[in-house]
């Protein structure tokens, strides 16, 4: 298994708790806002300290940080939106969404850097459109049960 093997099922294996310690936070009233920034600065002492662990300098080129700062605004949206999201429904289908989300990038890829289309890459995006249509059929049928038991 290559080194980048690894890396990805540890990223898997940590957005998966990420999910899940987001319903845990939503189940026992944390709020939101609290988690999210607990997080953020939760991930910079590690992120620092992996750096200076490596030996490397903390020192970031005026282009790498004019990317990173919308990059850190869309992400930190995107984690209190999901911590807010979750309150509202199941983690399945929040978290489902999220992930779901991997579509967009993937069409933009494929449409402005001309990567070539696989069945594979056909596939994908088809059961995720699939899966999102199934979603709303299964709350459709959600909002249909609790009417029809509604004394």
């Amino acid at each position: 298994m290559h080194l980048g093997h690894t890396y990805i099922l540890l990223s898997l294996l940590s957005y998966s708790s990420l999910g899940i310690l987001h319903k845990v936070a939503e189940v026992k009233n944390c709020r939101a806002l609290s988690i999210s920034l607990l997080m953020c600065a939760w991930c910079l002492v590690f992120l620092v300290a992996v750096v200076l662990g490596r030996g490397k300098s903390l020192h970031a080129p005026v282009s790498v940080v004019t990317l990173a700062v919308p990059f850190g605004i869309s992400a930190g949206i995107a984690i209190l939106a999901l911590q807010t999201a979750l309150s509202f429904g199941n983690i399945s289908t929040s978290w489902l969404a999220v992930n779901l989300s991997a579509g967009i990038p993937t069409v933009l890829s494929i449409v402005l850097y001309k990567e070539p289309i696989t069945w594979l890459k056909i596939f994908a995006l088809v059961t995720m459109a699939i899966s999102m249509v199934l979603l709303w059929k299964d709350s459709q049928l959600r909002k249909a049960a609790l009417i029809s038991t509604d004394p």
